[in-house]
């Protein structure tokens, strides 16, 4: 009887060790799920990478008040926002500019992105005080940006089309670089422009640089109440991809 009560004991700690080792397969199997998904960015809408930067922020800050060692989380946030070594759009040659002649001012993302810019909640979503979040959007933007507003503006970065009507592109984003397309990596709100095409569209190229000339804005580009840029261009033309 005694042996028996050891063996059912014995038996009874080794079956509790197999469900604590179960939960904790489980929950390491969770957070390592979690991170991949953060490390995949949603191919969706501006708005859903403009709230991803969010994610990243909070998530920062929660790793700085803790003083601990980094979570998968975090992990995950400081990979996309570095991300890995992508091509990114030069800028034009003179001889290119030349072929091109573009009847706009070329403007770089080296100028466009050149600077710190702090996405936060209120500039997010604002549905009732949307001039104050302008106002704050602005204030981040340095003077020379400012200035390129109402202009007209070439602009060379590779393509994300958005919509499209009849087979063509009529609004899509200007990225600075493949990093999205090609690994899912997220850009900051400095490194795309939101491009609507004045007309019936354009045909889509999305593995080459394109430069689309129009009319540049600067300042808060929102779709129902929410932050999904700060760059928009109407573009008049578009020129195809660099020789």
């Amino acid at each position: 009887m005694k042996r028996q009560k050891i063996r059912k004991a014995k038996a009874l700690a080794a079956a509790n060790r197999l469900a604590y080792l179960g939960l904790a397969i489980g929950a390491a199997v969770g957070i390592a799920l979690f991170a991949m998904a953060l490390l995949v960015v949603p191919i969706g809408s501006p708005l859903e990478m403009v709230k991803a930067q969010m994610l990243h922020k909070k998530a920062a800050e929660s790793a700085l008040k803790t003083n601990t060692m980094p979570t998968p989380l975090a992990v995950a946030s400081s990979l996309r926002l570095t991300g890995s070594p992508t091509r990114e759009a030069n800028a034009p040659t003179a001889s290119a500019q030349a072929a091109a002649q573009p009847a706009c001012l070329s403007v770089g993302f080296d100028q466009l992105s050149g600077f710190p810019f702090e996405v936060t909640d209120e500039m997010v979503d604002a549905p009732t005080n949307a001039a104050a979040a302008s106002l704050k959007t602005l204030a981040q933007i340095p003077d020379g940006i400012k200035a390129l507003n109402e202009k007209d503006v070439a602009v060379k970065g590779y393509m994300l089309p958005m919509n499209y009507h009849a087979g063509l592109a009529t609004d899509f984003l200007i990225l600075r670089n493949q990093s999205l397309c090609c690994y899912g990596v997220l850009p900051r709100i400095t490194e795309w422009v939101s491009v609507r095409m004045v007309g019936k569209g354009v045909k889509p190229i999305m593995d080459q640089p394109v430069t689309v000339c129009g009319t540049f804005h600067v300042g808060d580009v929102r779709e129902n109440g929410s932050l999904v840029g700060i760059y928009r261009l109407e573009a008049e033309k578009l020129l195809g991809p660099a020789r």
